[in-house]
């Protein structure tokens, strides 16, 4: 078996007709962004949208959660708020009418404060996390759907050009540490993501920026993922799903395939044969087009038919 290929779009008319044109892709990641969420009426319009554009059976649907809550603050797992629990009610409800398989949040405590950046509010946040992780995970398998957390970079630009850290969800043991302690969790792993982790991780603090050595003291560590191919073979057979764009530097996130410093032919080759699904990712000038992601989607299916002559040969 090897993972199908997915596009990503929120459930806009213009960008689901985008993705949802020839060639069609074999699924689709919809990101619902906060305001894709809130006021009367937003579920049944997201359902409509979506089942206006024919798919075939077997079509793969999964569901993404936003980085800003319903109170207009940025989603945060550890700070145990009940607008935080209303978007997992909402998403997990989306997923289970759109009759997708797996539902995907992010790992995170941000904070704007780079002196908040400590191993003391880690281990808090570490701790605080586990609450409402545990409750998103019951809700998803309740539903008969996978829950999934994906990994931090180590500056969240939050889709708004913001300049946002988080205290966890940046290295592979962060994401592991839930895994092992919560049935039934799954992994996502963003490539862009770990690749400017790992940047940021060895980077020289005194050639940075102080906002950004601040982000790379706190990322330090021996015994922490020195590769892209380390970091995936640290979650190993818990990774469920993809998400596959390049990087480059501690700020060049979602970057085509080819213009990063990460080697993504091998990152694919090794995730091809343990996730479920692989998700576009690149971030799109126009994000009514998906001329990038449909790029990515050819050279991953490229990878994935070279592995599949050479276990046929």
């Amino acid at each position: 078996m090897t993972a199908r290929i997915l596009l990503k779009a929120r459930p806009t008319p213009a960008q689901l007709a985008d993705r949802l044109s020839p060639p069609l892709p074999e699924g689709l990641e919809l990101y619902l962004d906060a305001t894709d969420i809130a006021g009367d009426g937003w579920l049944e319009q997201i359902l409509e949208r979506c089942r206006a554009r024919q798919v075939p059976d077997g079509f793969a649907w999964v569901v993404e959660g936003p980085l800003r809550s319903l109170d207009g603050e940025f989603f945060d797992l550890a700070r145990k708020a009940a607008a935080d629990r209303e978007v997992l009610r909402r998403i997990v409800a989306c997923a289970e009418r759109l009759g997708a398989r797996a539902v995907v949040i992010h790992c995170i405590a941000p904070t704007r404060e780079p002196a908040a950046l400590t191993r003391g509010n880690r281990e808090r946040a570490l701790v605080a996390a586990g609450e409402t992780l545990d409750y998103y995970v019951d809700l998803c398998l309740s539903r008969g759907l996978v829950p999934t957390i994906e990994n931090l970079p180590a500056v969240a630009r939050m889709r708004e050009s913001a300049f946002v850290y988080s205290l966890i969800g940046m290295a592979a043991e962060d994401l592991l540490h839930y895994a092992g302690r919560l049935s039934g969790l799954r992994l996502t792993c963003d490539t862009s993501h770990a690749q400017l982790y790992l940047n940021a991780a060895a980077a020289d603090p005194e050639a940075l920026a102080p906002e950004l050595a601040a982000v790379a003291r706190f990322v330090a560590d021996p015994h922490a993922a020195g590769s892209l191919g380390d970091y995936l073979q640290r979650l190993g057979g818990l990774l469920y799903e993809g998400h596959v764009s390049n990087a480059a530097g501690l700020l060049g996130e979602g970057l085509p395939y080819d213009e990063g410093v990460a080697d993504l032919d091998a990152a694919v080759a090794r995730m091809l044969p343990v996730a479920e699904y692989l998700v576009t990712e690149p971030l799109e000038p126009d994000p009514n087009r998906a001329e990038s992601m449909r790029e990515v989607a050819r050279r991953m299916a490229a990878v994935r038919q070279a592995l599949t002559k050479g276990a046929v040969g």
